[in-house]
């Protein structure tokens, strides 16, 4: 049987999954594991392991095919892959207090999920983890758990009161932008548009728009927000856009803050990833700090009760 773990493109380490997964591996020869470890410090060894950084979104699609069971982080971009295709996979979420994620969603996703019967694996410890691997990889079994991204579009309509000129698009890589993908019926209807995201993000087939990019990794680091800010006034200035759009990223902070101070009339909408059940990301918080967002769409009633500028969707 080939396994796929993968931990998506999180800038922040996932050891403890790792490890487990070494362990189980050593026990397991008759499997084999493809490692997609990402920014972990500890990478697995052994004779049936492969691992990898990260793969270009083609091959790694490839690898997702071939793979018979997928064990991954409670990631939009990967849990959607993994019901697209259909494939048998098990829910990791990573934890804040083990320095995997700036926070606790996750973790959140995956009750949600769970209580959807996926499988999940959520032990903080490493042996109790690989104990939780190995029951799936003994008993896989897939179960569909799906958020539809597009649930969107019609609540966008309302807010940008037919504002069709230029929209400018501001996401990064992995779920934030499926997310953008998946809203893309919206944001056709715009005249044209633009697109602001980081070095490392394919914005796929969308040739034709100019395409800005910002500094990163930008997770809580105010240097970068400065520097995108910066960058971010001079895009503005020379875009003129009628709407922001962001699904997501720490960039949109600088973006949206940009328009507000160059170009007032631009109105600021933020779409909340779906795998926020419970509280906002710290972007979007911050885009209300500071007074640059408009409104914004979740997909969880819990945030639209906590937050006035979003709308369930």
């Amino acid at each position: 049987m080939k396994v796929l773990v993968t931990v998506g493109t999180e800038q922040f380490q996932f050891d403890r999954l790792m490890k487990a997964v070494e362990r189980l591996a050593a026990g397991q020869a008759e499997n084999q594991f493809v490692v997609q470890y990402g920014s972990s410090q500890y990478v697995p060894v052994g004779s049936n392991v492969e691992a990898f950084t990260l793969l270009p979104e083609t091959r790694y699609r490839d690898v997702v095919r071939n793979s018979d069971v997928i064990m991954t982080h409670a990631g939009d971009g990967s849990l959607a892959m993994a019901n697209q295709l259909e494939k048998p996979y098990l829910l990791v979420p990573r934890r804040a207090k083990l320095s995997e994620h700036v926070d606790d969603h996750q973790l959140e996703l995956a009750d949600l999920a769970g209580k959807h019967h996926v499988p999940t694996a959520v032990s903080p410890d490493v042996d109790w983890l690989c104990g939780e691997l190995e029951g799936f990889t003994r008993q896989p079994r897939f179960q569909p758990f799906y958020i539809d991204k597009s649930r969107p579009c019609d609540r966008l309509r309302e807010l940008t009161l037919g504002r069709r000129g230029k929209v400018m698009l501001v996401t990064s890589g992995g779920g934030h932008m499926d997310t953008m993908k998946a809203i893309r019926p919206f944001w056709d209807e715009f005249e044209s548009r633009c697109w602001v995201t980081l070095n490392d993000t394919d914005v796929g087939d969308d040739s034709a728009a100019t395409v800005y990019r910002g500094v990163g990794p930008t997770n809580r680091s105010l240097v970068k927000l400065c520097k995108n800010y910066a960058r971010a006034r001079r895009w503005i200035d020379r875009e003129r856009p009628d709407v922001v759009l962001s699904t997501g990223a720490a960039i949109a902070v600088a973006v949206m803050r940009a328009a507000k101070d160059v170009h007032p009339a631009t109105q600021t909408i933020f779409v909340e990833a779906p795998t926020r059940v419970a509280d906002l990301s710290l972007s979007a918080k911050l885009a209300i700090w500071m007074r640059c967002l408009d409104a914004g769409t979740c997909f969880h009633e819990p945030i639209a009760q906590q937050y006035g500028h979003f709308h369930l969707v």
